[in-house]
């Protein structure tokens, strides 16, 4: 379940660039041999968060520190665990409240998508959602790069 959370970004990334993204695009991580890397990383994301989460304000805190871990793995497959997550925490420095404020301007949204059973979520909000946070990605990743973060890419 976890490497299809990289496969949507991935998709999404993808989207942003070109018109059309083919159907076949739900198989990159067989595509490109990396499903186990992904899966690896992923889950070891979610082990750190598990440990953090029980001291409550942490797991807050590295829940945003960690929000870019599928899109880095989505962009860059041979990336190993503890680099993508690094990279992520150097890069939502400083954007943690703002990400914060951006999945609490979706509250409405999935107030909605609660009440409707998941169809406002399905025919609606859910691709919005996507699209922003992925555009939220490349802007954070644009301004990482400005900054010369390190893995940010060149």
């Amino acid at each position: 379940m976890q490497v299809f959370r990289v496969v949507l970004r991935r998709i999404m990334l993808e989207a942003r660039i070109y018109e059309k993204v083919p159907l076949r695009r739900f198989l990159y991580p067989l595509q490109s041999k990396r499903w186990v890397r992904m899966a690896w990383t992923m889950m070891v994301e979610n082990a750190y968060l598990m440990l953090w989460w029980l001291t409550f304000v942490g797991g807050i805190i590295k829940t945003y520190s960690y929000f870019l871990v599928p899109y880095i793995v989505a962009e860059n497959p041979n990336i190993s665990a503890n680099q993508a997550i690094s990279l992520s925490r150097r890069i939502m420095k400083g954007h943690k409240w703002e990400c914060f404020v951006a999945q609490v301007s979706f509250l409405v949204w999935y107030l909605l998508n609660g009440a409707t059973v998941g169809l406002s979520g399905i025919f609606y909000s859910n691709g919005y959602n996507a699209a922003f946070f992925a555009e939220y990605y490349a802007y954070l990743r644009a301004v990482a790069k400005e900054n010369g973060i390190e893995g940010a890419g060149s």
